[in-house]
């Protein structure tokens, strides 16, 4: 039996907000199709970040909004060999009623997480990178943002019932399959980002995103391996 583990590191960039004057929210980040590979990445991103941090004396996390754009650039261009993922939002386009408030606002984010995760390993599974037949187990890091409790586990809950029972439409009589028929594992972290530096890589992507779409520059979205979900 072969090692299924598949990681994903997430962060957002830009305000869920219908009223706010620029109606783009994006989910960026990156996908690991080993633990091995995850690794290499976390060591390939600390490498230039002590660079990047011994040429200007800093000592704090390099964020995407205190950093200058060359530094930005060089945090995303060490990524490129990752598979990276992306999720859209034109909030202009959004139902009143979701944006209402609070916790309809979290509902709609982990939505948001939630079919992007699902879109991704299906893209995985299309590729046959992933074995539906196999044991499977799903380890999601996002970027800590005000949860209940109830909410952490809704998402991961949410997140299981789709890979492993699969969604059934009472209203419609419609009922959409498993990806995996073995066992699933699902575990949802949310990280500190200055204590986390694929947490960082992720804040640099999800912002490079969110600049692209501000600008209208499509060629800042051009990557291999990217994965783009477009919401509503």
């Amino acid at each position: 039996m072969t090692d299924q583990t598949i990681t994903i590191y997430l962060d957002d960039s830009g305000v869920l907000d219908k009223n706010h004057p620029v109606p783009h929210f994006v989910y960026g980040g990156y996908v690991f199709l080993s633990l091995e590979e995850k690794d290499h990445a976390k060591r390939r991103y600390i490498k230039v970040v002590k660079r990047l941090k011994n040429l200007s004396g800093r000592n704090d996390e390099l964020k995407a909004a205190t950093i200058s754009l060359d530094s930005k650039r060089k945090l995303y261009s060490v990524m490129n060999p990752f598979r990276s993922i992306t999720a859209h939002v034109k909030t202009d386009r959004v139902y009143d009623s979701i944006l209402s408030d609070k916790c309809s606002v979290h509902r709609y984010k982990d939505y948001v997480i939630k079919l992007l995760v699902k879109r991704t390993l299906e893209q995985l599974l299309s590729e046959n990178i992933i074995n539906p037949d196999e044991d499977f187990k799903l380890d999601l890091n996002i970027d800590e943002q005000p949860t209940s409790t109830d909410g952490y586990y809704s998402l991961r809950d949410s997140i299981y019932e789709e890979l492993k029972n699969g969604i059934t439409n009472w209203d419609y009589g419609t009922t959409k399959p498993p990806l995996f028929n073995k066992k699933v594992e699902v575990n949802v972290e949310y990280f500190v980002s200055d204590h986390n530096y694929l947490g960082q890589a992720a804040d640099i992507i999800a912002n490079r995103m969110w600049v692209s779409y501000c600008q209208g520059n499509i060629n800042m979205r051009k990557r291999n391996n990217h994965f783009l979900l477009p919401f509503p």
